[in-house]
């Protein structure tokens, strides 16, 4: 390889005299295509003092590349771009003074900080620096030269054709040096690399050689070499040990290999050796079990493969040996079954999975005794207040709890079920291996426990099943220091005639249970189809009540709420679903399962917010509504939210509606389930000028010191009791009694649920304030209500009659 230098004739003249630059010009610049005619005298000259240049060819005749700067600092951003760009300068002619910046010698020092291969010569009419001061501030070298001014253009054209000679043999010199290294330490490293793999390989060799050996003397894995000509195996001392036999006691045939098989498993291993002999394939490989010498069973892995003759042609060579090893997999295969048992398992119970019993169930629904289905039960179990539990005592007691439970499921039902077969616990599968429990008993997770009951056919039958589960969880559960009580709720489904799956089942036995649970708990449901449509009646209507509010299809009916003079004083907002295909949904059928599923919160803003506008502009429309109140029904999770007060005030202020025109309405048992913190919301809203009442009174469990601290304007009497007046002794003196309660509290008394004239002349004669009910005006749609706010005041029908 060849190091080529490129030419560099570029040449900086730095000096702060114009007149000098155009000097350097006339000397360095290429003359004129005359003077290229024949050889000038100063060509003549040089080549008698320094001979030919045979490396360059005639630079004078082609110029120098000249740049100019008149300054130090100019000088110096002209060297680093050229280096940074590659473009370097072989030698700079530099002025010593040029006031004001930089004189010569801080001019090179800077240069050379950039590029020190730069040759220099200094320029100088004076004696501004002895040689010594100059080497002392720049050191020995041999790049610089100094110029007496008034320079002789010979001289300048000398030194420009012998300095950047200089420099192009320099640069070629340490190219070709970097390239003698560079190949040095190629060289270098092909040596090292060669070197360390010859190492490796004999390294390699070694422990090869030692693996090799260990595997005969001490592997954990046994070696085997059939010799298939003569029949005789090969037994190292590991493979003996693995099945408990002294090295030299085991034998050499393979009969002494296959009467160790497992029954079980002896017939397939014979097959297997036997049609690999015959040469149906090259390898071998097996897991089966193997009898221990102390009796015990051992799983192990065989792998093999054959050995062909050396001589015979590729195709019809002759098996002549086959070698391989075994390996003892007990521990992994008692591994894996343990996983497969956690897979189908609950991990704290100890009783099958939701995915075992489905398996279980799905197994008796096809295993069916010709044409009669097979009859079986299913008890689906919910604890009653578990949760109770968990948040007063602790998870870790729910837990212990709910392996006391299991404890007493299996004993309940050990020994009882109609299959004749032994309980939960009792099968166990031999020869070492793990428990195999029957999936009678599931725990899906919680405190759900589900039972199959396997040949239950009557419905009486799984009832008295269900009984004895009462009665095992009656009794106290003991649990450390503490003693609990559990109940359950049962929903039992009984297999009958038709196809359905396992999870189909189950669903059914989890709505039963549900139903249970709603009638009280405690309790055991059956399932009838009429519970699975009501089931996926709600869902239906849980999904479209989703969607009802951003179409449209929510709409506000209105009920007066009339003074003693049947004037219409407060309308209560009542929502209504208008759906699309089922026409006018009441809100008895979709308020519930908005309660159940959280929908109430979104369902109450809409309401709040559209009635608010609503009675803006009634207001707006008549004079008449000026005085008109608007009660809105607050649910529990609704009065419980995050940010409720704040929704209530942002919407009076988008709608302009004053605080005291609303009335908030409360239920008993919303109010009273946290008392504390009602007292708390409801200060915190009636400081606005907000009034709450307190509705359904009469159906809750009022404290009477609650009842007196907190701020409500009002108490609704719940219809049930007014309804009943006519004919009911009981309910008229609850009612009076309520109403004279609240009269002493300073409280006004609303009757709902009037319905006839007795009952509001009985109603007018106790002193009651207010009253509504579909006998005085049955709640209506916007424009009804807004007609007869314009008529003032209303004698219904009810006062004509009586």
């Amino acid at each position: 390889m060849t190091t080529r230098v490129e030419k560099n004739r570029r040449i900086l003249i730095i000096d702060d005299n114009p007149s000098i630059h155009e000097d350097f010009r006339k000397i360095l610049a290429p003359p004129s295509s005359v003077e290229l005619d024949s050889k000038s005298a100063l060509d003549e000259l040089e080549a008698e003092l320094f001979g030919e240049f045979p490396t360059t060819s005639a630079p004078a005749a082609e110029g120098y590349l000249l740049a100019h700067a008149y300054q130090g600092k100019e000088g110096l951003a002209i060297v680093e771009e050229g280096y940074y760009r590659g473009e370097t300068y072989a030698l700079a002619f530099v002025d010593m003074r040029m006031p004001p910046g930089w004189d010569g010698v801080e001019t090179i020092r800077r240069i050379w900080d950039v590029d020190p291969e730069v040759q220099v010569v200094i320029c100088t009419a004076y004696s501004d620096y002895s040689w010594e001061e100059i080497i002392e501030r720049l050191g020995t070298c041999d790049r610089l030269l100094i110029l007496k001014k008034p320079f002789d253009t010979v001289e300048v054209a000398q030194l420009a054709r012998a300095l950047t000679e200089k420099w192009q043999l320099a640069r070629h010199a340490h190219l070709k040096l970097a390239q003698l290294q560079s190949m040095v330490e190629e060289h270098t490293r092909e040596l090292a690399q060669a070197n360390e793999h010859l190492e490796a390989e004999v390294a390699e060799r070694k422990r090869s050689e030692e693996r090799y050996r260990l595997v005969a003397v001490g592997a954990n894995d046994g070696l085997w070499d059939w010799d298939l000509i003569t029949g005789r195996v090969y037994y190292s001392p590991r493979f003996q040990a693995l099945l408990g036999f002294a090295e030299g006691t085991f034998g050499s045939t393979l009969d002494d290999w296959s009467s160790r098989v497992a029954q079980e498993d002896r017939d397939a291993v014979s097959a297997l050796f036997e049609s690999f002999a015959r040469g149906d394939a090259d390898q071998l490989y097996s897991e089966f079990r193997m009898t221990h010498d102390d009796g015990s069973v051992r799983w192990v892995m065989c792998k093999g493969v054959a050995v062909r003759s050396a001589a015979a042609t590729s195709g019809t060579s002759e098996r002549v040996r086959a070698a391989g090893s075994l390996t003892d997999i007990t521990d992994r295969k008692l591994a894996e079954e343990q996983l497969r048992f956690e897979a189908r398992h609950d991990a704290l119970t100890g009783l099958a999975n939701r995915s075992a019993l489905v398996e279980r169930l799905d197994q008796l629904l096809t295993d069916d005794a010709g044409a009669a289905p097979r009859r079986f039960a299913v008890l689906f179990m919910d604890l009653d207040r578990f949760k109770v539990v968990n948040d007063s005592l602790g998870h870790h007691v729910g837990d212990q709890l709910l392996v006391a439970i299991a404890s007493r499921l299996r004993a309940s039902l050990r020994g009882s079920d109609t299959s004749g077969r032994p309980g939960v616990g009792d099968t166990f599968a031999s020869e070492g291996r793990l428990p195999q429990p029957r999936s009678d008993i599931a725990r899906l997770g919680g405190d759900e426990f589900v039972m199959v009951l396997d040949g239950v056919s009557e419905p009486q039958h799984a009832m008295a099943i269900a009984e004895r589960i009462h009665h095992a969880l009656a009794p106290a559960f003991s649990l450390g220091d503490q003693e609990l009580y559990a109940s359950a709720s049962i929903g039992v489904t009984l297999r009958s005639a038709g196809s359905c799956t396992g999870e189909d089942i189950l669903r059914d036995a989890d709505t039963a249970m549900y139903h249970a649970k709603a009638s009280g708990r405690a309790r055991t449901r059956f399932f009838d189809p009429a519970m699975h449509d009501r089931a996926v009646e709600r869902l239906r209507i849980e999904t479209e009540l989703r969607h009802a509010i951003e179409r449209g299809e929510l709409l506000l009916h209105y009920q007066p709420i009339f003074d003693s003079n049947l004037a219409v004083v407060s309308v209560e907002a009542l929502v209504r679903w208008q759906h699309p295909v089922r026409g006018l949904i009441p809100p008895s059928e979709f308020i519930p399962i908005a309660e159940e599923t959280g929908l109430i919160v979104p369902l109450g803003r809409w309401v709040l917010r559209t009635a608010c506008a609503q009675l803006a502009k009634w207001r707006q429309d008549s004079t008449h509504a000026s005085g008109l109140t608007l009660a809105v029904n607050v649910s529990a999770r609704q009065f419980a939210e995050v940010g409720f007060s704040e929704l209530v005030a942002a919407t009076l202020a988008e709608t302009g509606i004053d605080p005291r025109s609303l009335v908030l309405e409360v239920t008993e048992t919303t109010a009273m389930s946290k008392a504390e913190a009602a007292v708390t919301q409801l200060t915190a809203l009636t400081v606005t000028g907000i009034r709450f009442h307190l509705d359904d009174f009469g159906t809750g469990y009022s404290s009477l010191s609650y009842l007196h601290k907190m701020p409500i304007a009002a108490l609704k009497i719940d219809r049930s009791f007014v309804s009943s007046m006519g004919d009911d002794d009981t309910s008229r003196s609850i009612v009076h009694a309520v109403i004279a309660l609240a009269h002493a509290l300073g409280l006004v008394v609303v009757a709902e649920g009037v319905e006839t004239a007795q009952t509001l002349a009985h109603l007018e004669r106790m002193g009651c304030d207010s009253f509504q009910g579909f006998g005085l005006c049955r709640p209506g749609a916007a424009e009804v209500i807004a007609a007869l706010i314009a008529g003032g005041r209303v004698l219904p029908v009810l006062r004509i009659a009586a």
